[in-house]
């Protein structure tokens, strides 16, 4: 009987412990986008306090897992003034960023040099296959309007490719078909190497970028060297030294 009475005053006491209220964990979804034409900008840099995201083709991203509390929230874009604010998190919400593009300062070109790129790009073919239309063509005038930093900056927004990060390279890739890169060629080469490390290109040395988006587009005297199923090809010219 005493065993009985025991056992009855210390299981409800060994039953009983106090746990601590758990924390609520939060999901914070960012868009970033063109203040003036509302266009997604893919890419965008977005921070929310120390953790670092980059935003996906549709320019958002997502923040998971997060903690009550003040937290600030910043978004960055090569070409575009920046933007942040600070949230009072209580619950999960949606955020957008509206970014305006930043007038680019562009560099003076002397014009002896100037001629000079104008006859190479003139011999190499640039100017004929720009007047066919058949693919994308970008000077080294849209280059600086770009305000590119990094050579793979320059493809960012132009139709038909995306930027992907693998092992914590740039790497070009077909949106027409997952996981297809472009054939590169530098000065009129192929330059299988570049496809892995895209940025190894000093953006300052590059005059010109063609870009075919599909094996229809590729020039004939570059088809050739690749498969029909490559996913187009970039051709990319250096200034003449």
């Amino acid at each position: 009987m005493r065993l009985a009475s025991l056992l009855a005053i210390l299981l409800p006491a060994l039953g009983v412990r106090a746990q601590p209220p758990e924390v609520p964990r939060l999901r914070l979804l960012i868009e970033v986008r063109d203040a003036e034409t509302g266009s997604p900008l893919p890419g965008a840099h977005v921070a929310a306090d120390s953790t670092r995201r980059v935003t996906d083709a549709e320019g958002t991203v997502r923040f998971r897992d997060l903690a009550p509390g003040a937290v600030t929230v910043s978004a960055a874009f090569l070409g575009y003034t920046s933007a942040d604010t600070t949230l009072a998190l209580t619950r999960s919400v949606r955020l957008a960023f509206a970014l305006r593009p930043e007038p680019q300062a562009l560099a003076q070109v002397e014009v002896e040099g100037e001629r000079v790129n104008t006859a190479r790009l003139e011999r190499v073919g640039f100017y004929a296959r720009r007047d066919d239309r058949a693919g994308v063509f970008l000077t080294r005038e849209d280059l600086d309007r770009r305000g590119a930093l990094a050579f793979s900056d320059a493809f960012r927004g132009v139709p038909g490719l995306r930027i992907e990060t693998r092992a914590g390279r740039a790497v070009l890739v077909s949106t027409r078909r997952r996981s297809c890169s472009p054939s590169l060629f530098l000065d009129g080469t192929r330059a299988q190497f570049l496809e892995d490390f895209l940025d190894s290109v000093s953006l300052r040395d590059v005059l010109a970028v063609e870009v075919y988006r599909g094996p229809a587009e590729v020039p004939l005297a570059y088809s050739a060297t690749i498969h029909a199923t490559d996913c187009g090809a970039v051709l990319v010219w250096t200034r003449a030294r």
